[in-house]
């Protein structure tokens, strides 16, 4: 088939490429993720997080509680994680293994972490290479 203009072949088919993560005008909707996964993507933390009497991990549970979705690259949910970081929370807990405290890597992981299909909030975006 002949390209006829960069893109548009013989015939009128557009040739799609799939987006790219690295991609600075990529659609923020891939980074915004529902709820549930959010909570997964904190493992054995956010048990921590919600079953601590510390007033900031229970403020930081309650947060999302109503949301639909959260926005990984939403800043306010870097300045949470920073905050459980500085005050060495969640604390470790022995029925958690694993769990506690926040650290640099652990919210790298959370917030940098690419999303997949199942986590999106918005289902049929094509998967970025």
């Amino acid at each position: 088939m002949r390209e006829i203009s960069s893109g548009v072949f013989e015939g009128g088919t557009a040739q799609v490429s799939a987006p790219a993560w690295s991609d600075a005008s990529l659609d923020p909707r891939y980074w915004w993720v529902d709820t549930g996964p959010w909570r997964d993507r904190f493992g054995f933390d956010w048990l921590a997080i919600a079953s601590s009497d510390n007033a900031l991990c229970r403020a930081c549970a309650q947060l999302y509680l109503d949301r639909k979705y959260v926005d990984l690259k939403d800043a306010r949910n870097a300045q949470i994680i920073d905050a459980l970081i500085a005050t060495g929370q969640p604390a470790a807990n022995p029925l958690f293994p694993g769990a506690g405290p926040m650290t640099a890597a652990k919210k790298a992981a959370i917030l940098n972490t690419q999303t997949t299909e199942y986590e999106r909030h918005i289902k049929g975006l094509p998967q970025p290479q």
